[in-house]
């Protein structure tokens, strides 16, 4: 059986730091093997939808939410039943942030 895939949550936001083009990014599951295993990647992808990567695999099947953090370079996502985590837009340097029990919804406050 080949990997399916579905969409969670599409385009949360637009990054453009000075050293990479405008990148699209959002939450993905993806379901491998037999019976299929569901896991949620956060992924991105140049503004015209070419040059998908996968950024950061969340180890969780409930990943939900993310923000981005432009100026500090990280993106933020919510799993509900444990907490906010965070990583550098290359997917190194994942956190837990804060443990919390029901995050669903996030956002950066970058004023």
């Amino acid at each position: 059986m080949s990997p399916r895939f579905s969409i969670w949550l599409i385009v949360v936001g637009l990054c453009a730091p000075q050293t990479q083009a405008q990148k699209i990014y959002w939450v993905e599951t993806v379901y491998e093997g037999s019976p299929p295993v569901a896991r949620r990647l956060i992924r991105r992808a140049d503004a015209d939808g070419s040059d998908i990567e996968d950024v950061v695999d969340t180890g969780s099947s409930t990943a939900y939410a993310i923000a981005l953090d432009p100026p500090r370079g990280q993106v933020y996502w919510t799993i509900p039943g444990t907490g906010i985590y965070r990583a550098n837009f290359d997917g190194s340097g994942v956190q837990l942030v804060l443990s919390t029990y029901s995050p669903w919804g996030i956002a950066v406050d970058i004023v």
